[in-house]
């Protein structure tokens, strides 16, 4: 009798020995698997936010680059029409043509000025040091210049800082891939 005790203990410890290393394995396996739904999780939301912010920084710096390519355009416009003979200097200021492309040059400037600030969080610094210099060039001459002066340093403003804009937000946008040397 002692022996099959024997073997019904050894069968029974067999059994159980089983039963918990599996229940021990399950819930090993389940907390494991939890931990990394949760990590998966962690990760994808990060993307979809990384997502948003490429997106948000994208339609910024397009409207910023959008608004500074019609600024050059007007301003090259302005400085042509002191510049290329056709009428004198004082006839064109006086003209219907530069009155309407210097007033939209101004509500360009003051709608840029908005989006720009409206979208300072996302914009890289590099981006806002290029815009603080181009301002400083923009406005860079004595309020008693002569409009044929002040035209001048709108449109050399505009044509040296807007190709750097354009760099800086490139840069920003799509970063370059590091360069694998062997």
């Amino acid at each position: 009798m002692m022996q099959i005790d024997t073997q019904i203990l050894t069968a029974l410890i067999g059994t159980l020995s089983g039963l918990g290393g599996t229940w021990l394995g399950a819930y090993l396996n389940r907390k494991s698997a939890y931990q990394t739904a949760i990590q998966l999780a962690d990760v994808e939301r990060h993307k979809y936010a990384q997502g948003r912010l490429w997106d948000a920084k994208k339609e910024a710096y397009t409207l910023i680059i959008g608004e500074l390519n019609v600024m050059r355009k007007l301003t090259q416009r302005i400085n042509d029409g002191f510049t290329d003979g056709e009428m004198h200097e004082e006839e064109y200021f006086q003209s219907a043509s530069f009155h309407k492309d210097n007033n939209e040059l101004w509500n360009r400037y003051r709608q840029l000025q908005t989006t720009f600030d409206n979208n300072s969080l996302i914009l890289s610094d590099r981006f806002k040091e290029q815009f603080s210099e181009w301002m400083k060039d923009l406005f860079y001459c004595d309020e008693d210049d002569i409009p044929p002066i002040l035209a001048d340093v709108h449109w050399n403003a505009m044509r040296k800082h807007v190709p750097l804009f354009v760099e800086v937000a490139k840069d920003e946008i799509a970063p370059k891939l590091p360069v694998l040397t062997e």
